[in-house]
């Protein structure tokens, strides 16, 4: 069982790195990136971008302290998830944001039909919503 603080201290920076990705992709980064293949075809760098930000959220909340003793491998997993997961809630929120607001892009231009393609892998905006959560909570174990 994880204590209260740091339960808190990890929700609280899962949010973090979750606003942070946002802008990101609200500015218009993420899908400007993506233009730019890692590996041709399949990895762009909208994507490292993407799965980047829950893995070094994960690795920041599990890195070891002078102060701490040895951390609990299970404890570290659990961190991981929770902030993967956290971080995907506010793109989450922003994809169903867009299912109701459809005239979003007249108030914020860089929140494109392009935009939300990549965040949701494709999909419908649900599915790939709940997809991305998952890929989240696998990048924040991969962090821990």
């Amino acid at each position: 069982m994880m204590p209260k603080n740091n339960l808190r201290e990890t929700i609280r920076l899962g949010l973090l790195a979750g606003v942070i990705l946002l802008s990101i992709s609200m500015i218009g980064m993420v899908e400007a990136f993506n233009e730019r293949d890692i590996i041709t075809d399949l990895f762009a760098m909208g994507q490292l971008v993407i799965f980047s930000t829950p893995l070094l959220a994960a690795y920041y909340l599990t890195r070891p302290q002078p102060e701490d003793d040895a951390q609990n491998a299970a404890q570290m997993i659990l961190q991981g998830v929770i902030a993967g997961v956290m971080t995907a809630v506010p793109i989450f929120t922003l994809i169903l944001v867009t299912l109701v607001w459809t005239n979003i892009r007249d108030f914020l231009v860089n929140v494109s039909p392009a935009l939300i393609e990549i965040l949701t892998f494709g999909m419908t905006p649900i599915v790939g919503g709940l997809v991305l959560m998952s890929v989240m909570a696998v990048m924040g174990i991969v962090g821990a």
